[in-house]
């Protein structure tokens, strides 16, 4: 018995490390624009299958003070005052000031604006800003498909590795 504990306990360590190691790549994010009037907009930035939407590394590693993240804009941004309109779905990298990092989750609304000009080019100052949709914010690899954020691959590691610490200890296994 004690054979096999001493090879699960490792076979879960390796688990683990495997995930530490992956997490030091560098982040990829899906990339791609489909932006009303943008003639550079892609289609097939609507359907998350992997095999048709373009991927991008993100930086290695950031600028200090800084972390990296995958994004993903689905919304409209207006202002009647100027007349700019920014509607559509956008996924790419981003640089966050640590200080205002928002985590790993998706704003909404008023709570999202605060952070648009991090995926918005050439946003506007205006005062009658508004948008309705989402912005998310994620972590892992190819994260920023979906309508929710991604649960990170560590995280997965760690509750694996614990589950199957827990069946030896109690000797279910």
């Amino acid at each position: 018995m004690a054979g096999w504990v001493d090879t699960v306990l490792l076979t879960s360590f390796l688990m683990l490390l495997l995930g530490l190691l992956k997490q030091s790549d560098a982040l990829r994010c899906y990339s791609c624009l489909d932006i009303e009037g943008d003639t550079s907009s892609k289609q097939s930035c609507h359907t998350p299958e992997a095999h048709q939407m373009d991927t991008q590394s993100c930086q290695t590693i950031p600028p200090a003070g800084f972390s990296t993240k995958c994004a993903k804009y689905v919304g409209n941004l207006s202002s009647t005052t100027t007349d700019y309109n920014y509607n559509g779905l956008l996924r790419q990298c981003v640089s966050i000031d640590e200080n205002r990092d928002p985590g790993d989750k998706c704003l909404e609304g008023e709570e999202a604006k605060d952070y648009l000009n991090l995926v918005v080019s050439k946003l506007p100052s205006a005062d009658d800003l508004t948008f309705q949709g989402r912005l998310c914010f994620c972590a892992d690899d190819r994260c920023n498909a979906g309508n929710a954020v991604a649960l990170p691959a560590i995280l997965i590691y760690i509750v694996l590795t614990m589950c199957v610490l827990l069946c030896v200890h109690c000797n279910f296994v």
